[in-house]
């Protein structure tokens, strides 16, 4: 049963990037105030958090039916957090997908591939763990793969 549960999620994993390849690139510079993520409508601003912790993090504003596409992190984790009462959305992984709403946590382990749907208009606090440097390294879907 474990390993059926296990095809299924890679195999929607596989299908919501659409075949795709995952590929090296940059995350721009977290931004000061808010401002349009690349290439979509959803917005996002850094989070600073005390220096003595080795943190750093965003908060991340999607419109409803937005996707951020399938990437990696490989040298750190990622936690994120619905943070407002109204957002839900749906994470993938390679293992699982699960249903987040308000209050709701999920964490990504360095490497572990995730694409995130919004479900509806939400905003997530988003806590990366060690702290990335500004253009930091990311490996994301290449959709012309």
């Amino acid at each position: 049963m474990l390993k059926l549960k296990l095809f299924r999620a890679k195999a929607l994993f596989q299908l919501k990037n659409k075949g795709a390849k995952i590929v090296s690139g940059k995350m721009p510079k977290l931004p000061k105030t808010w401002e349009l993520f690349p290439d979509r409508d959803d917005r996002w601003c850094e989070v600073k958090y005390p220096h003595d912790q080795d943190i750093n993090g965003v908060l991340y504003h999607a419109v409803s039916g937005s996707t951020f596409k399938g990437h990696t992190h490989n040298h750190h984790t990622e936690l994120f957090t619905v943070i407002n009462k109204g957002g839900v959305v749906r994470a993938y992984t390679e293992k699982y997908n699960i249903l987040l709403r308000y209050g709701d946590s999920v964490t990504f382990e360095k490497g572990e591939a995730h694409l995130v749907e919004f479900i509806t208009e939400t905003i997530i606090n988003v806590i990366w763990q060690p702290k990335m440097e500004s253009d930091f390294e990311i490996d994301y879907v290449n959709e012309d793969s």
